[in-house]
């Protein structure tokens, strides 16, 4: 009994003694002078450490197992405040800590400064020091709470900006936190953002992030994440991953994953970002399935609409990026994108900032688009169809790029059946509805000199309500000119015409050969005159100069015929040429025929020489002129005198005369 009193009272004193002990030295850590013990031995210790000046307020030790230091400043190699925290304070577990485990209950962070500065783009943070490969500790942090951090980051050699965001200068204002780091180790993580939010001098606002994640060696899933900004708000339900190393994550071909994603985005909220959105205040829902592996990268359904879905899109599609990015690829799938409604307003108003429409696009008022557009970065193909109201458009298009040699190349075709060229041009009285089938090609090499090919059938275009048919063209451009052939085989008019176009040379250079036959005008209903009458001629055109006035060379016209019911209307004309030529002294027009000849010479504008001529002409037989003639009222300064002869009456009785005749 003796001994059992004895050990209850030898138990009871090494109590005392040890509690004794421990508020002692409690007691002896919050007298002041040895807080400011503490405090000059740890701000010598981390000035040694980061080899820089490390200055702190006061260190207050709590119950041994918390910590409280106050006014913690960290300056720079230049002297200028880097870091300053007004109150940092951690409570842990030591036993945690004596068994090699970091066990941490709380650590807040009030008031904080953070600035960092780089001379230029290209220089360190800090000197980069060889570190050796350490293992991932095994750490908890129950709640981190930071209130009121801010964070400038500057690249002293870059220009600042205003309400834009800017990489160089970065001012991070009110940052806020709570997170709960439940468990990191070497092959897991546990850690639960309850919120985040901050703002950027630019106008960027971060007003709440949240999120739960949680990962082992193979496997994370990533729940509840959520992303809230002024107007807008982002979530993914779920997000789950699996990758082969858990250490090797900036190994994306590694990872796959698979979530959902909803969101109800209004891009103005991106403004300072890219300043384009800054008009785009109304809201675009979004919904989107995506999976991923293997280095691939799946969007297998994303929609975006209005809140109306007066504009509606629906696309997928996958992506697979490769070391060497020309082998990288893609596929956009266009199961959809319509708008209708007030949907063409709605996108102007947020893209413009107003709802004045375009004229194209309000004669379109609706439109849907669907195909597909794949490729690489050197290889884009698409296959495209559009519909409209005016009538619909499809396209299958290539480009290349060669990099080698910087050539790029593009061809495909477009077609369509009864376009509505009127209404969209807004010409309804001269245009009508069109058909065509037609191939461009075009090359673009190294010294930037273009090369075009088109080529296609018109099948049919209205114009001024006739309907014309079997258009072909085929033409070809250079940065030197062009040249190209058009023809049409109508039963009222066939016609072929070759043309060059060439500014090579230091004048440009215009040459053209037609061939009309059988052009009927009142049956194309280009005049009410010439009833049941056909014209046939061939035309030849090769002259050079840089305006009208500098032009030198000849228009030739043969084989002009016209035949009608009436035979005595009838005609042949076998020859009319027009040659003009230039000196210093003036200019010279011959005019020869197998009717009438010709000269003209003098200093003369061809703008004017017309209206001069009908004035000489209406001086001696005013009869031949109608009198509200506008060639006679015209204003004109030329200076030059002109003869005639007339070889041959029987065309000028037949084609003026006669028709005088008729007027009288």
């Amino acid at each position: 009994m003796k001994k059992f009193t004895l050990l209850k009272h030898t138990f009871r004193s090494i109590i005392i003694l040890l509690m004794v002990i421990y508020f002692g030295l409690i007691a002896l850590l919050n007298i002041p002078k040895v807080q400011h013990g503490i405090s000059s031995l740890a701000t010598r210790e981390l000035s040694r450490l980061l080899n820089t000046e490390v200055k702190i307020g006061n260190i207050d030790l709590g119950l041994l197992n918390r910590i409280i230091i106050n006014d913690f400043e960290v300056y720079d190699q230049t002297g200028a405040k880097m870091i300053n925290i007004a109150r940092f304070s951690a409570k842990f577990d030591i036993h945690a800590l004596i068994s090699g485990k970091i066990r941490i209950n709380s650590v807040q962070l009030f008031g904080s400064d953070i600035n960092l500065t780089k001379k230029n783009r290209d220089a360190d943070l800090a000197p980069k020091e060889k570190k050796e490969k350490k293992e991932f500790i095994d750490l908890r942090v129950n709640s981190l709470l930071i209130r009121r951090g801010n964070i400038n980051f500057d690249v002293l050699s870059e220009k600042e900006t205003d309400s834009v965001f800017n990489p160089s200068h970065i001012a991070v204002r009110n940052l806020s936190a709570n997170v709960s780091l439940k468990a990191l180790t070497k092959d897991s993580l546990n850690i639960e953002v309850k919120r985040f939010s901050a703002s950027e001098k630019s106008g960027l606002t971060l007003r709440r992030l949240s999120f739960k994640a949680i990962g082992n060696h193979q496997r994370m899933s990533v729940r509840d994440f959520d992303i809230s900004l002024p107007k807008s708000r982002i979530s993914i339900d779920s997000i789950s991953t699996q990758f082969i190393d858990f250490s090797n994550l900036g190994n994306i071909a590694s990872i796959g994953y698979n979530g959902t994603l909803f969101a109800r985005f209004v891009p103005s909220d991106l403004k300072s970002i890219v300043p384009g959105l800054k008009h785009f205040n109304d809201t675009v829902n979004i919904k989107s399935d995506f999976y991923g592996g293997d280095n691939r990268h799946t969007i297998k359904s994303l929609q975006l609409y209005s809140n109306k879905r007066q504009v509606n899109i629906n696309v997928g599609g996958y992506f697979i990026p490769r070391h060497d990015s020309t082998d990288t690829s893609f596929d956009l799938d266009i199961k959809k994108i319509e708008i209708h409604g007030n949907g063409a307003n709605w996108i102007f108003k947020n893209v413009r900032g107003n709802e004045t429409l375009p004229d194209i696009a309000s004669r379109i008022a609706s439109a849907s688009l669907s195909g597909e557009i794949k490729g690489t970065p050197h290889r884009i193909e698409n296959k495209l169809s559009l519909s409209t109201p005016l009538g619909n458009l499809q396209s299958h298009f290539v480009t290349n790029m060669d990099s080698s040699n910087n050539r790029r190349s593009y061809s495909g075709r477009f077609f369509s059946e009864e376009l509505d060229l009127g209404k969209l041009m807004k010409k309804e009285n001269i245009l009508g509805k069109t058909s065509f089938n037609v191939t461009l090609n075009g090359l673009t090499y190294m010294n930037n000199k273009p090369e075009s090919y088109v080529k296609g059938k018109i099948s049919s275009i209205e114009v001024k309500g006739y309907n014309y048919q079997n258009i072909l063209l085929d033409g070809q451009y250079k940065s030197g000119g062009f040249n190209g052939h058009i023809s049409i085989d109508d039963r009222n008019v066939r016609f072929n015409m070759d043309g060059s176009f060439s500014t090579a040379g230091e004048m440009p250079v215009f040459r053209l050969m037609a061939q009309i036959r059988d052009f009927r005008p009142d049956k194309l209903k280009l005049s009410d005159k010439y009833v049941n009458t056909a014209y046939s001629l061939n035309l030849g055109a090769d002259f050079t100069g840089n305006s009208i006035d500098d032009i030198e060379g000849k228009i030739e016209i043969d084989s002009l015929s016209c035949v009608s019911e009436n035979v005595e209307n009838n005609y042949f004309l076998p020859s009319f040429k027009l040659i003009a030529s230039k000196k210093d002294d003036g200019k010279t027009v011959d005019i020869k025929s197998d009717f009438f000849n010709g000269q003209i010479v003098g200093n003369y504008s061809y703008k004017t020489i017309t209206s001069s001529i009908v004035k000489v002409a209406y001086r001696y037989i005013p009869s031949f002129f109608e009198e509200d003639n506008q060639l006679i009222r015209q204003e004109t300064e030329n200076n030059f005198s002109m003869q005639f002869r007339m070889d041959n009456s029987d065309f000028l009785n037949k084609v003026y005369i006669k028709r005088l005749y008729r007027r009288l």
